[in-house]
């Protein structure tokens, strides 16, 4: 047993950025104590003991600790405010970017300012970019994405039945809760479409798309209602399936399409060499996530001139 090993805080709001913390943690040999709400929950639960979460507060916790890691959210003060803390306790502070977009949204408090933990980490060189360009005098660290990184393994070890039928394709559609972020960022009309428009445009087009039997799995996003979409079901005359807590790799294994709007779950679409389709529609805040593999629906339509 080491004495004396320093103890890491963890903090967490969203799924995206708890996926790369928590799978960062599983990695290291530190002692740690987690401070985690939201989706976030769910995610360290399935890896980490239930000795190691606090119901504390964010500044208990931080005292608690010699250093900080977060993820990082635009609409949870979880970890702004766990990074605040430890900066006025002189604390290492680490915060982990799991995404390609709003990313001075992820540092600001409510009164506007900038908080400047002592590193910033990224994961690929897409983000290393963008971060470069808006936190000129903040430390950028580029690692791997250890999220992505078991996904990889995964997805290389899957068993799962693959789709081996030629004449059926079969959809994963991927949700994501666009409105509550739009009403987060306080303007309904921030992204120019809202997520039941995005499927509705995926669903009303996707026969044009595809000239054969068609299959649709709808995966909600971890934080939204399990039946929020379950009005699809009598709206299209489609062979449509919500699915109920699947695994997302094997559903992505699974799938020979994955279509969402901007999320990550498209990524780990392209990891697997599936096809794969970003359903934002007309007039909708064009998908920032760069990865040249992800196709736009309103583009496939426009080469079927639909």
């Amino acid at each position: 047993m080491i004495l004396n090993m320093p103890k890491v805080g963890l903090f967490s709001n969203d799924a995206g950025g708890a996926e790369i913390l928590s799978s960062w943690a599983m990695k290291e040999s530190n002692e740690f104590l987690i401070k985690v709400q939201g989706p976030a929950i769910d995610i360290f639960k399935r890896k980490f003991e239930s000795n190691l979460f606090t119901n504390k507060s964010v500044k208990e916790t931080v005292s608690e600790c010699d250093s900080i890691i977060c993820s990082t959210s635009w609409d949870s003060d979880l970890e702004k405010n766990a990074m605040k803390e430890a900066i006025k306790s002189n604390k290492k502070s680490v915060a982990i970017l799991d995404h390609w977009v709003n990313y001075k949204d992820r540092f600001e408090d409510k009164s506007g300012n900038l908080i400047n933990p002592t590193e910033i980490w990224v994961c690929d060189r897409y983000a290393h970019e963008i971060a470069k360009n808006i936190f000129f005098n903040s430390n950028i660290r580029l690692i791997k994405n250890p999220y992505l990184e078991s996904i990889k393994l995964q997805i290389l070890n899957n068993t799962y039945i693959q789709n081996k039928t030629k004449n059926i394709k079969k959809i994963l559609y991927v949700c994501e809760p666009i409105k509550d972020h739009a009403n987060k960022m306080k303007n309904k009309n921030f992204f120019g479409y809202t997520e039941d428009e995005a499927i509705n445009y995926f669903l009303n087009n996707i026969k044009n798309i595809f000239n054969c039997k068609i299959e649709i799995i709808i995966r909600p996003h971890p934080s939204e209602d399990p039946d929020k979409y379950n009005w699809v079901l009598d709206a299209f005359d489609l062979d449509i399936v919500i699915s109920k807590d699947e695994n997302l790799v094997n559903q992505i294994c699974y799938a020979d399409i994955v279509v969402g709007c901007e999320s990550m779950a498209l990524v780990v679409g392209v990891l697997a060499e599936k096809q794969v389709i970003s359903s934002i529609p007309n007039g909708g805040k064009k998908c920032e996530l760069p990865h040249k593999e992800i196709q736009s629906l309103q583009y496939l339509l426009k080469e079927k001139n639909v």
